[in-house]
């Protein structure tokens, strides 16, 4: 679905967040078409660099603008396609089980969503992928936090720094390391949603049944009488 330029105009000029709460950036501009559709955003994220981010990544979620990053918006496609196939693989299935269309005007249909979904299982194994590497890199930054908490409560048990300091500055480490887990815990359960989908026993049932019947009807050779072979043989 197209975000229109009037849903985001008013974000112009202000920070926007990941999923987590995290500041991604300031919204500097955003491009549009004729028919008012924004096409893609220039977001701040430094004071000397702006990045673009496509229109698909960005969704405007209970009056705030979110940036979804790269395993996320993967990840989402990915489970709406499949949430999409599945319903339509039993819809046909049933319409093949009891319309009286003919079977193989509807077996069309089936080989071709069957194909699709070969395809989808081959996006889902990298998007898991891509969110297992996603999720090895947060446990190395959790645990650069953990180091930098140990070391800031070390500093401030030896007197070195002020309880103030010690209380601002432990504040925003934790902060930081809610939003990792946050993400950490979104990320696997994530994955859960894309292996219930792919363990679905429509998805799972055998997609090339059509294609496995159509070749054992050509190696048969049905037209070719059993006796006539033996003969064949024999005249050789």
């Amino acid at each position: 679905m197209s975000i229109k330029v009037e849903e985001v105009s008013g974000f112009l000029g202000l920070e926007i967040h990941d999923p987590y709460g995290r500041i991604f950036g300031t919204l500097v501009t955003f491009y549009s078409n004729v028919h008012g559709e924004v096409e893609g955003f220039e977001v701040k994220v430094a004071d000397d660099k702006i990045v673009y981010i496509e229109p698909e990544k960005i969704r405007v979620d209970e009056g705030k603008l979110v940036v979804f990053p790269e395993w996320k918006f993967r990840a989402i496609t990915v489970i709406e396609a499949l949430d999409r196939a599945l319903k339509r693989k039993k819809a046909i299935e049933k319409t093949l089980s009891q319309s009286d269309l003919p079977g193989s005007v509807i077996e069309t249909y089936l080989k071709k969503l069957n194909d699709d979904i070969k395809k989808l299982k081959n996006e889902a194994v990298k998007a898991k992928t891509e969110i297992k590497v996603r999720i090895n890199r947060i446990e190395d930054e959790v645990l650069h936090v953990d180091k930098a908490l140990v070391n800031l409560q070390i500093t401030y048990l030896s007197g070195e720094i002020s309880d103030t300091a010690y209380r601002k500055s432990s504040e925003q480490l934790k902060r930081i390391k809610g939003w990792l887990l946050e993400e950490m815990g979104d990320a696997r359960s994530t994955i859960e949603k894309i292996e219930k989908l792919e363990s679905s026993p429509v998805l799972l049932a055998d997609t090339s049944k059509q294609e496995s019947k159509e070749g054992a009807e050509m190696t048969a050779a049905p037209n070719t009488p059993a006796e006539d072979v033996v003969v064949m043989l024999s005249g050789e």
